[in-house]
């Protein structure tokens, strides 16, 4: 069975238009979701949701294969009559055949159909890494977001919604060699701009929320909001009122 590692992604920008915040975020996430399940890699999302700040879409899945399943392909071939001459020698179909299919014609296995017996090519291939992949995934991904107006920087030929600053892309505790709108993936990060203006690093996309909460950044949205909705109902008790938070 192939190993599940945790799998963290991280897209660090400027300052990004709060109101589509949460629709790039989902973009993301269910793009790069999608683009592995498109490959046949399992992904154990249980919990799993966009995370985004003005700074920074993410997206940390708690388990993902690192290997496509078996690749398993089958190619018939010709019927016997047309494969073998009158002496059970192999005729030019057939050696044709063994020669596309990379194999000598004595590899080749036989089956049956309504029509009589043939020969067969059937071959099972070790699925792709996940790290392989990652770099055209997460490229199909950014091509899908919602950006009506990318934005240019520097020489570059390409564009995004903001400037890209820094790329987080971890497999398990592993960098992936991957490259997107002209950054590379590291695991480095950046704490809150403010209250905690220096490098995150991260070791195990499983503390990634964690670690950014003691960077001063709350990347979750839910608990991002219910933590602005204490303060305000805190504020308001002080001085004896009701907050209204529509």
């Amino acid at each position: 069975m192939t190993a599940m590692k945790p799998l963290l992604i991280e897209l660090g920008t400027e300052e990004l238009p709060v109101k589509a915040l949460s629709g790039l975020a989902r973009a993301l996430f269910d793009g790069v979701v999608g683009g592995l399940e498109k490959r046949g890699i399992a992904v154990e999302r249980s919990g799993a949701k966009p995370l985004y700040t003005p700074r920074r879409l993410a997206v940390a899945l708690p388990g993902v294969a690192t290997a496509q399943p078996e690749q398993k392909s089958e190619v018939l071939g010709p019927y016997l009559n047309i494969a073998l001459d009158a002496n059970g020698a192999p005729t030019r179909a057939l050696e044709g055949f063994a020669q596309k299919a990379g194999v000598e014609w004595t590899q080749l296995e036989r089956t049956t159909d309504n029509k009589g017996e043939r020969f067969v090519h059937r071959a099972v291939k070790p699925g792709a890494s996940t790290a392989s992949l990652l770099g055209e995934i997460l490229a199909e991904a950014v091509a899908g977001m919602p950006i009506p107006r990318p934005m240019r920087w520097g020489a570059n030929d390409f564009g995004f919604a903001r400037p890209v600053h820094w790329l987080v892309v971890l497999l398990g505790g592993d960098i992936v060699d991957v490259e997107l709108l002209g950054v590379k993936a590291d695991r480095m990060s950046r704490g809150h701009r403010f209250m905690f203006d220096k490098p995150v690093w991260f070791t195990d996309p499983a503390d990634y929320v964690e670690s950014l909460r003691v960077a001063k950044v709350l990347v979750d949205p839910d608990e991002r909001r219910s933590r602005i909705r204490a303060e305000v109902e805190r504020a308001a008790q002080a001085v004896d009122g009701t907050a209204r938070i529509e």
